[in-house]
């Protein structure tokens, strides 16, 4: 039996870069720079995450439960940020109510 996999929208290059100056070019986490220069050419170190979760667990439901949501459509731009990788990747598996709403409030 195959897997369905999660939606996932297509995130425009503008909206990449609308996104990056959104954070002036640093992660809202941990303020790492989001280009950086290889070999005279710039490299984007970003990811596009979603703010409230794209398939929230049980669990992010419950502690999101009564916090402001950013719009009813998940893939909205408005419910995206540019995260570094690495705290994309710790955001998404160890979600805080406090990181969310400092994304929130972005």
């Amino acid at each position: 039996m195959s897997q369905v996999k999660p939606r996932r929208a297509n995130v425009t290059e503008t909206v990449k870069m609308s996104l990056l100056c959104e954070v002036q070019g640093t992660c809202p986490l941990c303020r790492s720079e989001l280009v950086v220069k290889k070999d005279k050419k710039q490299v984007r170190v970003f990811d596009v995450a979603h703010i409230y979760p794209l398939n929230a667990t049980k669990h992010e439901l419950d502690i999101l439960k009564d916090e402001e949501l950013l719009s009813d459509d998940i893939d909205c731009d408005d419910n995206f940020i540019a995260l570094c990788k690495i705290c994309h990747k710790i955001y998404d598996t160890q979600k805080t109510v406090n990181e969310y709403r400092q994304l929130v409030a972005m």
